[in-house]
């Protein structure tokens, strides 16, 4: 004890704490221990006195503890703050886009901003929709910053002829393996939309004499037609068939015992392609 009032220097800084979003700097002191400026002064006779530093108590996921030194005439002392904040959590969205766009973007949110580097990896697999075909793989990690909230993936769309139907195709982008924050949802479903017409019959010709939409040959021999499509498709496409006299007459000039080629049946009336 001193029987004059003493007085230190004091200095409060930070470590991994910040001065300001983490704890402040609006202190106060016991057994009548003033601060003026960087010092203080410490009444005659006390022997002990305590420094108290308010921290912030924030909604942020922070690495913990976290630090700041409170230095008083040349001695340091530590303040160590344990975060009571859980961790964050990830979400993707689901995309719908018509295959013409190109791409599809995904959007990887966080519940929370985070006081810590979040990471999470992505990859892609197939629904309907075949990688390589309807769109191009793709993997990767997204980083988010401390205080970034959003990350974006981008999967390349392919713009086909083949007419896949009016439902679309899907494929699926997973989240998996975070750090410092965990998956809430981990899957997008991607849904690519058709710009494709169903395929139409545009000519039943000879092959060595195309788009005259007739087959000439010696009786005896079979006419073979070649039948062509618009276009292709990711299903079976069902067309009428009929099969008529003109002069010559069904049974005694040709048959209705009929062959296809790639797979095409006849039931009834109707081809299936």
């Amino acid at each position: 004890a001193s029987s004059t009032a003493s007085t230190f220097p004091l200095a409060l800084a930070s470590g991994t704490a910040t001065l300001g979003s983490d704890f402040t700097n609006v202190l106060t002191f016991s057994n009548g221990v003033t601060l003026t400026g960087g010092n203080i002064s410490v009444p005659a006779g006390v022997t002990s006195f305590t420094v108290t530093v308010p921290t912030v108590d924030d909604a942020i996921n922070e690495p913990s503890p976290e630090t700041f030194t409170l230095a008083v005439g040349g001695v340091t002392g530590t303040g160590n703050i344990t975060d009571n904040d859980g961790a964050p959590t990830l979400s993707i969205n689901d995309v719908t886009v018509n295959e013409a766009a190109g791409t599809a973007t995904f959007t990887v949110t966080l519940s929370a901003a985070s006081g810590q580097t979040v990471t999470v990896g992505y990859n892609t697999s197939n629904g309907t929709a075949t990688a390589g075909a309807d769109y191009t793989s793709a993997t990767g990690t997204l980083t988010f910053a401390p205080g970034v909230l959003t990350q974006t993936i981008t999967v390349n769309i392919t713009n086909d002829t083949i007419y896949e139907g009016a439902t679309g195709e899907t494929f699926n982008v997973n989240l998996v393996t975070p750090t410092n924050a965990t998956i809430a949802d981990n899957l997008g479903l991607g849904t690519i939309t058709d710009n494709d017409t169903p395929p139409t019959i545009t000519s039943v010709d000879d092959p060595l004499t195309p788009a005259i939409n007739s087959v000439t040959v010696v009786e005896g021999v079979d006419a073979v037609f070649t039948v062509t499509l618009s276009n292709a498709s990711s299903t079976a496409s069902t067309f009428p068939l009929a099969l008529a006299s003109g002069t010559a007459t069904l049974g005694s000039d040709f048959t209705n015992v009929l062959t296809f080629s790639n797979g095409v049946t006849l039931t009834g009336g109707n081809i299936s392609v």
